[in-house]
Parts: structure tokens; C-alpha cells; sequence
């Protein structure tokens, strides 16, 4: 459990990276990062698999019900302070 929330976390801080250093104002609109893919914006580059991340939220809901969950986790970690600035 511990390895999956570091998981997501991790997936999180590296999303919020560009927003965080102001090149962007969201993760959606970083296309360089896997965050657009994983969040159900657009389909997955062949070298990239989301599925371990998205089962970290729920493996038994459709892969939207996931995305969605995903979406909901990084914007909420916007807000927050990033890891490492204490």
C-alpha cells in the first residue's frame, strides 16, 4: 500500500512540475509529459502504460471512472505545497 501511494504521489509531483515552475497553468496543457495520457485526454504514445497508476485508484470501475479520479487527484495536489519545499 505504501509503495502504491508513493506511486501516486510521485505521478502527482511530476504532473504539477511545469504548472509549479509557472511554464504552464495546468498539467493538461504540458504536452511533453504523460499526464494528458494517464488523464484520458488522449490515447497513450506506445512507449508509455498508464494502467499501473490508474489501478491505484480503483481496479474494479471502467478506466474513465479512473482517469477521472486521476484528473480530480493531480488538480487537487495544485493547492498543495510542493514535496521537498519545507
Amino acid at each position: 500500500m505504501q509503495k502504491d501511494t508513493y506511486l501516486l504521489e510521485l505521478a502527482r509531483y511530476i504532473a504539477l512540475n511545469p504548472v509549479r515552475a509557472q511554464m504552464v497553468r495546468s498539467a493538461k496543457a504540458w504536452r511533453w509529459g504523460s499526464y494528458r495520457a494517464t488523464a484520458g485526454y488522449e490515447e497513450n504514445a506506445a512507449c508509455l502504460t498508464t494502467e499501473r497508476i490508474l489501478a491505484g485508484f480503483d481496479k474494479t470501475k471502467p478506466k474513465r471512472i479512473a482517469q477521472q479520479h486521476y484528473r480530480d487527484f493531480v488538480k487537487a495536489g495544485k493547492e498543495q505545497p510542493s514535496p521537498g519545499n519545507d
